[in-house]
């Protein structure tokens, strides 16, 4: 009888996993190329060129890099984002540095900018309303390329927004799993 509860609840526990991954958070290409999302991702690309920025990403509640900077907004710290790695990586950097105001931060931006923090967490929450987890702005290409996720696992999504006679090699449709224009200048891409 006790072997029988114990399989009941490892069932159970198991249907439970399943339902909560297939309610998360799913954006896909109807959602991503909607009117109202374009508009809500030019909205926020303006914003980021506005404040003089380059890139945003939301890595969780307190974490987020901008420009060059990986910035733990709870703990008041912060360090260089590593290139690439896993999120512990991320994570680490992230406390390497305490800090006690945001001018510490913005004095060590790539390139400089005298960005607020509250226009940062404004911005960042703007994007988590859509799902948005990463924006970049290539300024000499003037191409702006906004991320919906990042998993190895279930790969990502995401929108380029920029003159499709200067995007560069990286924008190649060959490098995605998906690739194609949805409106003038504007591009989905997904790659799996």
């Amino acid at each position: 009888m006790g072997l029988f509860l114990l399989n009941r609840k490892c069932l159970l526990l198991i249907v439970l996993t399943f339902s909560l991954v297939a309610c998360s958070d799913n954006y896909n290409e109807e959602f991503i190329t909607s009117a109202s999302t374009l508009n809500k991702s030019k909205a926020l690309a303006q914003q980021l060129e506005n404040l003089n920025l380059v890139t945003l990403s939301y890595l969780k509640e307190e974490i987020f890099i901008v420009n060059n900077i990986i910035i733990n907004d709870k703990k008041k710290t912060y360090g260089i984002a590593p290139e690439g790695g896993f999120y512990e990586s991320y994570y680490i950097q992230s406390e390497k540095n305490a800090y006690e105001n945001w001018d510490t931060i913005t004095n060590n931006f790539i390139p400089s900018t005298i960005v607020k923090r509250e226009d940062v967490l404004e911005l960042l929450s703007a994007m988590k309303a859509i799902g948005i987890t990463d924006i970049y702005h290539n300024r000499t290409n003037e191409i702006f390329t906004l991320q919906w996720g990042s998993s190895v696992m279930n790969g990502y999504q995401g929108l380029i927004f920029g003159d499709k006679s200067r995007l560069g090699d990286e924008y190649k449709a060959s490098r995605f799993d998906d690739f194609k224009e949805v409106n003038k200048d504007t591009f989905y891409f997904a790659v799996r």
